[in-house]
């Protein structure tokens, strides 16, 4: 069954029918795609079986000048299109044209175009608006003699194919390659390098009106260059995706529910703590680790350690999500409630982290171990996972009023003189007493922020993370499972190698042991045969400490820990541990050079005794000096008597020199080097030197 208006195709082109009679079998329609096609007369059978085609619709809101437009076309087609079947034959049409135009004082042509709009555009008063959308320049990018007449008397520049083409290097070569550059500054290099004139001396910019404006080049690159594009080329991918790409969905999209998705990440504390002893050298930077669920924005485990921000610290934070969350407020005197952790102990189906925590082959355990899957996010994304890195901003709001927090770069600009440094009391135990309390509070506290679906709305359900928590996990109950502390550590546990010793198992400097190893003898067999190796685990987070595992019986493990040799080092980190290290390297040299320093002394003051000593020897024994060479105390005591006759003689040329500076040269005696006397002294002391040898 066919409809007026449809569109269909007739040999692949797009024809509209406008007119049809089943009783003679008779149909019109036009041409869409010919602008002078006119209606054409088909038989109805022809088109029985062709499926209408659906044509794009362009919903514009019409103008005041568009409507005027409308108005006056259809007072001027009157009733023509509504004398049908006549309109549709050539002839009958051209008669009722011609008188219409006779009437109305205008010219046929306008009446065939108004009838031509009405029939293309669906017979309907629309179809008859001002078509100004379609007015403009549409062959190229050049100006075709266009442009607003200036207020000078200048000519307008117009823009060639060569202008554009330049136009386009200079925004891609220059502009898009340098993001400290401006616009303007590329378009006067520009202008410099293409747009020049000389007099055989110098080179000019060539005037305005013979060269293009800024105005045109603005224009040209706000036109072809869209700011997505501009941002792409100027920021790189990662900075465009992470803040200036379109945000059409939210995070929950991907999400199924709670413990579907831990987020994790860490950063740079932003309160300054005191410290004693050690610590002052390692609190210069403390790391905050942070476990989140994506679906309810629960905290579920946290970490705050002196390690750098890597995969270390990032697994004890997933550790803590299976501690013993009540020895842990009792041992910083929090009060403890089960209901503020209902997280605790549960694996979740997948950890999102950066390529900085999570991309190791450590990180390979958690999918190995545990069954969890790891994603890894691409570099510089953060806003891959931002439920943690609101959370991040969620305990910094909440830690502002602690002393010493430290201020935002441009608020410490304004407040330059207040130094906060200053204020800060906080040890990093306290710091961390204080870091959970902002934990409990925040899963505690409402949300106002948070998507609620439309049963919790109706229900009048307040979203505290803790009871988005405990309202959905009924439904996901079936998709997670419970660790133990035990289980996770040990799979998350970096290993290394340690050495078996005859003073225990030495590991990063630090000696352990345990019943069970010593029962096995290793370490007596360590003193006979040789130091060998073993496989341990460890936390960074503490030295008291380590699994070992046996080599000899693959899946058996020790716990060992610190020897008597290392009890000074209970209670700290392989952090301090090797910054106490550090500090002894540091003194081994001055320690080397006191050494080398006492035994010098200690060489000189003896030589003389001994020296003696030789010489009374050899006298007893054979009752006279020995025919030898002077002893080395004589040898030093002639050396330095020559270096003072040098010396003098050396006083005395000098003096000679200046009295001949001051008399003429006839009066100056000659002297005979040879026979001086300063040679003469060392002659005669010669002398009596191989004397006193005879």
């Amino acid at each position: 069954m066919r409809f007026k208006n449809e569109i269909i195709l007739l040999n692949g082109v797009k024809h509209r029918l406008l007119h049809f009679q089943y009783d003679c079998n008779a149909a019109v329609v036009i041409d869409l795609e010919d602008p002078h096609s006119w209606p054409k007369p088909i038989a109805l059978s022809a088109i029985n079986g062709l499926e209408p085609v659906s044509q794009k619709v362009n919903f514009l809101e019409p103008t005041a000048a568009m409507l005027r437009v409308q108005a006056a076309s259809f007072a001027r087609l009157g009733n023509l299109h509504e004398q049908v079947p006549e309109i549709f034959d050539s002839f009958s049409r051209g008669q009722l044209i011609k008188k219409r135009a006779e009437l109305l004082g205008c010219s046929r042509s306008l009446l065939y175009r108004d009838l031509r709009r009405w029939w293309v555009g669906g017979q309907t008063r629309s179809a008859l608006l001002g078509r100004f959308t379609q007015c403009g320049w549409r062959e190229d990018e050049t100006t075709a003699k266009r442009g607003r007449k200036p207020t000078s008397e200048r000519d307008i520049y117009q823009l060639t194919d060569i202008d554009v083409h330049r136009f386009k290097h200079a925004i891609e070569k220059m502009y898009f390659k340098d993001e400290r550059r401006l616009l303007r500054q590329v378009y006067n290099e520009m202008v410099g390098q293409h747009y020049l004139w000389s007099d055989g001396v110098r080179a000019f910019i060539l005037p305005i009106g013979q060269r293009p404006t800024y105005r045109q080049f603005d224009y040209y690159f706000r036109k072809n260059y869209p700011p997505s594009v501009v941002a792409r080329a100027r920021k790189g991918e990662a900075e465009f995706c992470m803040k200036h790409r379109a945000v059409l969905g939210t995070v929950m999209q991907d999400c199924e529910g709670v413990g579907h998705i831990y987020e994790v990440d860490g950063t740079i504390s932003d309160v300054v703590l005191v410290a004693k002893g050690i610590l002052k050298l390692l609190l210069k930077k403390v790391c905050i680790y942070v476990v989140v669920d994506r679906f309810s924005r629960l905290i579920v485990g946290f970490y705050i350690g002196l390690e750098n921000l890597k995969w270390a610290g990032a697994a004890q934070a997933i550790c803590s999500v299976f501690e013993d969350k009540q020895a842990l407020c009792e041992e910083y005197g929090v009060e403890y409630r089960e209901s503020d952790w209902p997280a605790h102990g549960l694996l979740p189906q997948e950890f999102l982290a950066d390529r900085s925590e999570l991309h190791t082959q450590a990180s390979s355990t958690l999918g190995d171990n545990l069954g969890v899957e790891v994603a890894v996010l691409p570099a510089r994304r953060p806003d891959l996972k931002p439920i943690v890195e609101s959370t991040f901003k969620r305990l910094r709001q909440s830690l502002q009023g602690v002393k010493g927090f430290k201020l935002p770069e441009n608020y410490k600009k304004r407040q330059a003189s207040k130094t906060h440094d200053k204020e800060a009391c906080l040890t990093l135990e306290e710091y961390r007493k204080v870091f959970l309390e902002a934990v409990i509070m925040l899963n505690r506290s409402p949300m106002t922020d948070y998507p609620q679906d439309i049963s919790s709305i109706v229900d009048s359900h307040v979203p505290t993370p803790i009871s988005v928590w405990n309202r959905n996990i009924e439904q996901r109950r079936n998709c997670l499972r419970r660790a133990t502390a035990e289980e996770v550590c040990m799979a998350l546990m970096p290993a290394e190698k340690a050495s078996v010793t005859r003073y225990g198992i030495e590991f990063k400097n630090c000696f352990y042991t345990c019943p069970e190893v010593e029962g096995l003898h290793w370490f007596e067999t360590a003193r006979a045969k040789g130091v060998t190796q073993v496989d341990v685990r460890y936390f960074d987070a503490t030295a008291d400490f380590i699994y070992v595992t046996d080599p000899k019986k693959k899946g058996q493990v020790y716990q060992c820990h610190l020897t008597e040799r290392s009890a000074e080092f209970r209670g700290k980190s392989f952090a301090e541990v090797e910054v106490i290290f550090d500090q002894k390297k540091l003194g081994r040299d001055g320690i080397e050079q006191g050494r080398i320093q006492e035994r010098m002394e200690f060489n000189k003051r003896i030589a003389d005794t001994i020296d003696r000593a030789g010489t009374q020897q050899i006298v007893t024994k054979k009752g006279k000096v020995p025919k030898t060479a002077p002893s080395e105390r004589r040898q030093r005591e002639m050396a330095e008597d020559q270096k003072q006759r040098a010396e003098k003689s050396a006083q005395q040329l000098a003096t000679s020199q200046m009295v001949s500076e001051a008399k003429p040269l006839e009066f100056l005696p000659l002297i005979n080097i040879e026979n001086s006397k300063p040679q003469r002294a060392f002659s005669s002391a010669r002398e009596k030197m191989k004397g006193g040898q005879k």
